[in-house]
């Protein structure tokens, strides 16, 4: 089966991802003090690295990729129904014994308009 090509060349440590300097150093002394936050957000332009930053930081914290890291894709998610289902599903896994989860929204700006038609 042939691999996408991002898939292929995605970095898979902090030291292999380029251009990102200074969000690199940030987290890595964030790691080595184990001063994490909660929730980081990434922003930026297609191809800048927020999502294999994401996946990094959440193997360096001791997460298996195939267990502990949850991506959704926020775009294809867009509905009220969908992020109800989200919702049970991350209170679901959550209670799985693993010690940390990491949950990536991809595409985020997708649920932006869906939050705000909710609370209006």
């Amino acid at each position: 089966m042939q691999q996408a090509l991002y898939r292929k060349y995605r970095p898979e440590k902090l030291s292999q991802l380029v251009g990102q300097e200074e969000a690199v150093s940030l987290i890595t002394q964030q790691i080595k003090k184990d001063n994490l936050g909660h929730a980081y957000l990434f922003s930026g332009p297609r191809g800048v690295g927020k999502t294999s930053l994401a996946r990094i930081i959440a193997t360096q914290l001791g997460c298996d990729p195939t267990f502990d890291i949850t991506e959704i894709d926020a775009a294809s998610n867009n509905k009220v129904d969908d992020i109800r289902d989200m919702n049970e599903s991350v209170n679901f896994i959550a209670s799985s014994p693993g010690q940390k989860r990491v949950y990536i929204l991809d595409e985020v700006h997708k649920l932006f308009l869906l939050i705000a038609l909710l609370y209006q």
